[in-house]
């Protein structure tokens, strides 16, 4: 190889531009004008075209392989329930729904973090998504999710009401008129930038409070979220909407024979009964009145072991403002409940310990009144029949 032929292969590895000035020079100086006219006239080099993600072809190649088995740990749910659910996050969502990814890649990688612990680049990698364009596709289907909750968590209607109380009477051995069970329980945070005191709870730690009501099994027909852990119960009970409902007087949520229970934080209403304060002085019909009613109320714990089970994202929101941490609670409570009416979740089959439950969900307690008179005569009319 000549010297000039060493010096046109060396130019092709590098930009146009800058070094025309050098090329010029250097050929002149070995070859004269006629090599200037030939490097010029000689094309560039094509570049070697990226190679795929590795990761998003292992993803594409791995998933449809997967067993039933193994693709319902993943995703808590069958391809067929998983395929329902695209197919109504299809129908309910607005514009293009295969916009950034096809809509099946979105939904799967939404479920696969919110039951796993795994940041947005990791799970970004595993489905081929940059991460900018993870967190759209993220608020995307949290957004759809949203809209799909009214018409998957909704309180019962009176004949519904009449048949939990049946289901909720041979639950406990007797205890009549329960259509629901409420309680509250913490979703720790990453400590807001403002109002950080607001959601401080009595351990130091962030928090949002989810309070829910339950059925018989365990779905929630009721949800309030974004209660400041600061707050106590009943405080934070009387800013739900479900309060309102249940002590409008023109027209309450419920009759006077049915009714939600909840623990003694709660404040005593005609159509929320709560158990007698043990001042060690209860008698043996207060005491059976209890111990049925917390059978009742039990449900809600198990309800909530299995939502934090399931999106193991709810054991810490890594999030910037309490808003973004809403919608994700709202979004699991959902889910929750669309896995149930789907038969993906059996509260007869679910083995949780609800004793580590309460201890880890220690709410900020305050001072209840016992109750009107019409509340009070109501419970003492019931705890007379069930002795």
């Amino acid at each position: 190889m000549d010297e000039t032929e060493f010096i046109k292969n060396f130019f092709f590895s590098t930009a146009d531009g800058i070094i025309s000035n050098l090329i010029e020079n250097v050929a002149t100086h070995y070859g004269g004008t006629a090599d200037i006219e030939l490097l010029k006239r000689t094309k560039r080099r094509k570049k070697p075209k990226k190679e795929e993600n590795p990761l998003m072809k292992r993803l594409e190649e791995i998933i449809p392989e997967y067993t039933d088995d193994l693709f319902k740990e993943y995703f808590r749910m069958s391809r067929r329930t998983c395929s329902k659910l695209i197919g109504l996050i299809k129908i309910n969502r607005a514009g293009n729904a295969d916009y950034y990814a096809e809509l099946t890649k979105k939904v799967l990688f939404t479920i696969w973090y919110l039951t796993t612990p795994e940041g947005f680049g990791a799970v970004g990698n595993r489905f081929g998504l940059a991460k900018s364009s993870s967190y759209k596709v993220y608020r995307e289907i949290l957004s759809t999710l949203y809209i799909m909750r009214k018409n998957i968590i909704k309180f019962p209607d009176r004949n519904e009401s009449n048949k939990e109380a049946l289901l909720f009477q041979r639950r406990s051995r007797g205890f009549p008129g329960v259509v629901g069970a409420v309680n509250m329980c913490h979703i720790p945070i990453k400590s807001p930038s403002v109002h950080r005191t607001y959601f401080c709870n009595e351990n130091k730690r962030c928090s949002i409070i989810l309070q829910g009501i339950c059925d018989h099994k365990a779905r929630f027909i009721d949800v309030y979220i974004g209660i400041p852990s600061q707050m106590n119960v009943s405080k934070g009970f009387k800013q739900s909407k479900i309060f309102k409902k249940l002590t409008d007087n023109t027209s309450p949520l419920l009759p006077p024979n049915l009714h939600i229970v909840g623990d003694s934080d709660y404040p005593l209403l005609e159509n929320l009964m709560t158990p007698y304060r043990n001042n060690c002085q209860l008698t043996q019909e207060q005491e059976n009145f209890n111990f049925k009613l917390m059978a009742c109320h039990s449900i809600n714990a198990l309800a909530f072991a299995m939502l934090k089970s399931n999106f193991r994202r709810l054991d810490y929101l890594d999030i910037n403002t309490p808003e973004v941490g809403k919608d994700i609670i709202s979004a699991t409570c959902t889910l929750h409940n669309f896995l149930i009416d789907n038969k993906e979740i059996d509260y007869r089959r679910v083995n949780t310990d609800e004793q580590t439950f309460q201890e880890e969900n220690q709410l900020a307690y305050g001072i209840v009144e016992d109750g009107n008179a019409s509340a009070t005569a109501k419970r003492n009319f019931i705890a007379e029949q069930l002795l």
